[in-house]
């Protein structure tokens, strides 16, 4: 299990959409940026799953966030309510967002909508 850093609410850092030991790069396609503490929150519950694997464990498994007290804490922490079915389509939202902003750009108004976490 990770461990839990304490963090200062409002820091951001980049969080790698396939991991670096995945194999993923440093580039900008690759790197989506999230708050410090919703980062640990991400690895602590879904380790090193990219976002869409992350959507489909879910929807396999909704209950696989439930394992444990700490674990359902955290997940309604990442995602502000301990909805499965929500979290899946946050998850496959943010996702088709990257992969658009990667493609073809975005809108201002789309960029506000990666602010997921």
């Amino acid at each position: 299990m990770l461990k839990k850093k304490k963090y200062i609410k409002g820091l951001s850092n980049r969080h790698h959409i396939l991991n670096k030991c995945r194999h993923g790069s440093n580039h900008s396609d690759n790197i989506y940026i999230m708050d410090i503490g919703k980062h640990v929150l991400w690895h602590h519950i879904f380790r090193w799953w990219t976002f869409e694997e992350a959507a489909e464990a879910l929807e396999k498994v909704p209950d696989l966030v439930l394992v444990d007290a700490d674990t359902k804490k955290d997940f309604e922490k990442l995602f502000g309510h301990n909805d499965t079915d929500r979290a899946i389509n946050q998850l496959r939202n943010l996702a088709e967002l990257i992969k658009q902003r990667n493609e073809v750009g975005l809108t201002k108004k789309e960029e506000k909508q990666l602010d997921l976490f």
